[in-house]
């Protein structure tokens, strides 16, 4: 019996890795200081024809850039673990059960072979008749994640941006090596933030389970983890859509008179870029990075934090109009006497701070500092005096 899930590598995109329920459980390898190899992690081979259906596109080939590197990639991961052997999954079933453990479980490090996918193919693997395989809940995660991608990419929830190529895809020894990537992220705002507050919430924890390092502490948090991943799922997302429709962005630019330089101007390059493969493309690092100034004005856009916030309440007392006549009968009057309705106004605002200002929590501490911690300033309208707005918090 297999069992598959899902991973995000910071080097290698969306991958899947699996557990083999008839590979032995005890790992041979003493090392300390390095990951070693998971004992019943299903082998690369077998992998790669499990995963057939999501590695491969119509043609045979990866279709993402998420899905370039080699199947035969080793990540490590952190995972619960007696001394010698790691803990089998929920989801994994054995015909002979594991002895009872005696040690309480520990996060280790261990290495196992994973396939690179493209995340649009996913459903095919999620309906696909797999004999003896199982899927873990983070291989539906990864595939809801790239269906929220493609709707974000639908509804032009995305931005084009530019940023240095890792050094890895520069070629120093060339001169006209690609030394910039063009790529789109993600532009979340009001309900996109909140789908993306749940799946933040809901990420399990496989999924963020690569070990970078060799402390477990400095894992990546499942926020940061998302962040990277639903942009890179939305890049693809947007290049796939721009090259069905065989959108050249390029084209969008003055026509050029005159013959066609040895090297692009930064912005035509980058353009192009943005509907290609890899977005890579070359650039005089000047011109790139005027550029790059340029676009810093849709850097805050759909970027702005996804965390907790505050509701406030302030309730009123009620009031009523004074009467100058004692002997007015408009005292006995319903209309003008006092009642017991109480007014009510409302703020809901972002807290940077989850445990809020002081030791009384940040309700009592917001309301301490008087009515303006229950007044929202616009931050887009304009002053009188031209000073800058008023900061909310």
């Amino acid at each position: 019996m297999y069992t598959l899930h899902a991973l995000w590598s910071a080097s290698q995109g969306p991958c899947v890795w699996g557990e083999d329920s008839e590979l032995n459980v005890t790992s041979r390898s003493q090392a300390l200081r390095a990951a070693r190899p998971h004992p019943f992690a299903i082998p690369a081979d077998r992998l790669s024809a499990i995963l057939e259906p999501a590695t491969a596109g119509p043609s045979g080939a990866p279709t993402s850039p998420a899905a370039t590197p080699a199947p035969s990639a080793r990540v490590a991961l952190f995972l619960p673990s007696l001394p010698k052997s790691p803990l089998d999954s929920p989801e994994l079933i054995r015909v002979r059960p594991r002895a009872a453990r005696k040690f309480d479980p520990a996060l280790v490090r261990w290495s196992v072979p994973a396939a690179p996918v493209d995340p649009t193919r996913l459903p095919d693997l999620l309906t696909a008749e797999l004999p003896d395989v199982r899927l873990g809940p983070a291989v539906h995660y990864l595939a809801s994640m790239a269906e929220f991608a493609a709707d974000l990419s639908e509804r032009g929830r995305a931005i084009p941006t530019l940023e240095p190529a890792a050094s890895s895809q520069v070629d120093d020894a060339a001169p006209s090596s690609p030394n910039w990537r063009a790529h789109w992220r993600a532009a979340l705002q009001g309900p996109d933030l909140i789908a993306f507050q749940g799946f933040v919430t809901a990420m399990p924890p496989v999924l963020r389970a690569e070990a970078l390092t060799d402390r477990e502490s400095e894992a990546a948090t499942p926020a940061d983890v998302l962040s990277r991943a639903l942009d890179c799922l939305v890049d693809g997302a947007v290049r796939e859509r721009l090259r069905a429709r065989r959108m050249h962005l390029a084209g969008a630019l003055p026509p050029r008179r005159g013959r066609r330089p040895a090297r692009l101007p930064a912005s035509e390059a980058w353009l192009a870029a943005l509907t290609t493969d890899t977005g890579l493309f070359a650039a005089n690092d000047s011109e790139a990075q005027a550029l790059r100034r340029s676009l810093a004005g849709w850097d805050g856009l759909g970027a702005g934090p996804a965390g907790p916030a505050q509701l406030l309440f302030r309730l009123v007392e009620p009031q009523r109009e004074p009467v100058d006549d004692p002997n007015s009968e408009e005292r006995d009057d319903p209309e003008t006497t006092e009642t017991d309705d109480f007014d009510s106004d409302g703020l809901v605002r972002h807290d940077p701070d989850p445990h809020g200002p002081g030791e009384d929590g940040p309700v009592q501490g917001a309301v301490a500092a008087g009515d303006s911690a229950l007044t929202a300033p616009n931050p887009s309208a304009p002053v009188a005096d031209g000073s800058a707005p008023p900061d909310p918090t």
